[in-house]
């Protein structure tokens, strides 16, 4: 009778256990998948005086496609406002990914994308 408990009580602590295993894992899968800047609210923010374009686009982010530059704006007059109230320089925010070109395409960022 108390062998027939025992192994009742284990069967259940096993599948206990191999439901948290699997709701773990499932955790770090969606966890390294996920970029929670994405869903991190900014404000694109412009510290430029001028409204003319005076000077080429420069080259702001490339990866192994395409070369993203600004149009008329330079990547360091140009800032992202978080939600938490601080202020980082646009350029970094990419550098660190923090933000995607995607992402501030979607913010309304006029982005100019070169081929390589």
């Amino acid at each position: 009778m108390k062998v027939k408990i025992f192994f009742k009580v284990l069967f259940i602590l096993t599948l206990v256990f191999v439901f948290c295993f699997f709701i773990y894992i499932i955790y770090v899968k969606i966890d390294t998948n996920y970029n929670s800047s994405l869903l991190s609210t900014y404000t694109i923010f412009y510290d430029n005086n001028t409204d003319e374009c005076t000077s080429s686009p420069e080259i702001l982010y490339s990866d192994n496609e395409y070369n993203y530059s600004l149009s008329c704006v330079s990547s360091y007059n140009t800032y992202l406002l978080w939600d938490d109230g601080t202020k980082e320089l646009l350029k970094n925010a990419l550098e660190n990914n923090k933000v995607d070109i995607k992402s501030l395409e979607n913010h309304g960022l006029k982005i100019i994308k070169n081929g390589k």
